[in-house]
């Protein structure tokens, strides 16, 4: 079976090296299930320049992101639920669904701080996050 193994437990050290109100990120999940709704399957770690400061993000299944193939029973989506993507493989061809990608954005609490890096953490369930990509603003 599939699952979260095969892939790395976290990314660590994504450059950033400035000031931003906002960071906007590109992801989805593999692997998750109705039942993971609610569930905390990773965060993303904000590293700032003063090496003394790093605040968590966690990433919500259900609120941040879902399966990246759309699923059967899933509830109805919260406001910050945001699909900016859809198509599909031919897997999801098969299943007669789509495949999508979420994007979450974090305000800043310390916008006069910059930040050095992020960490991105998978807690290696079963529901996996996946990144690919990451905008500052």
């Amino acid at each position: 079976t599939a699952s979260a193994e095969k892939f790395p437990e976290e990314v660590k050290d994504i450059k950033v090296q400035q000031r931003c109100k906002r960071i906007h990120f590109l992801h989805s999940a593999g692997w998750g299930t109705v039942s993971d709704e609610g569930k905390v399957i990773g965060s993303y770690f904000v590293h700032f320049a003063d090496n003394r400061t790093r605040l968590e993000i966690p990433i919500v299944y259900g609120k941040h992101m879902r399966n990246w193939h759309f699923l059967a029973g899933e509830p109805p989506s919260p406001d910050d639920l945001t699909v900016v993507w859809t198509g599909e493989n031919a897997v999801s061809k098969r299943a007669g669904r789509s495949i999508r990608l979420f994007m979450t954005t974090w305000t800043n609490l310390i916008p006069d701080a910059a930040i050095e890096s992020i960490t991105f953490h998978s807690n290696m369930d079963k529901a996996a996050p996946f990144l690919i990509g990451i905008t500052v603003d």
